[in-house]
């Protein structure tokens, strides 16, 4: 089989769980890993008070979001993986992605 492995990361302990797993799937698919991050842009935001993140700031995120993921492929120790930092809310974002990746699986960890 080939294609992508989309594995969705947001930083945390839990969501890199699912790393080994991915990459399990990896070497028995033949596919390749696509490490996802999703940035939510100031309009999807439904904060209190009126408060937004300025374009600046969501920018700082994605920049954040890049470098982590790069630390992760680094641990990895795979230069072969690919890395993405996208902006949108994050279930659309990640249909999106896979769907132009021609994903064979989306690999993500349940929220505690």
């Amino acid at each position: 089989m080939t294609g992508t492995i989309v594995v969705t990361l947001d930083g945390s302990e839990l969501a890199e769980k699912v790393l080994p797993y991915a990459v399990a799937l990896e070497k028995t698919t033949g596919a390749e890993i696509l490490l996802l991050s999703v940035v939510v842009p100031v309009d999807t935001w439904l904060v209190a008070g009126g408060v937004y993140l300025s374009d600046k700031r969501l920018a700082e995120e994605a920049d954040a979001a890049q470098r982590y993921l790069e630390s992760v492929r680094e641990r990895l120790g795979r230069e072969d993986i690919r890395t993405s930092v996208v902006y949108g809310r994050a279930a659309a974002a990640i249909r999106e992605i896979a769907e132009e990746e021609h994903a064979v699986a989306v690999a993500m960890t349940t929220h505690g």
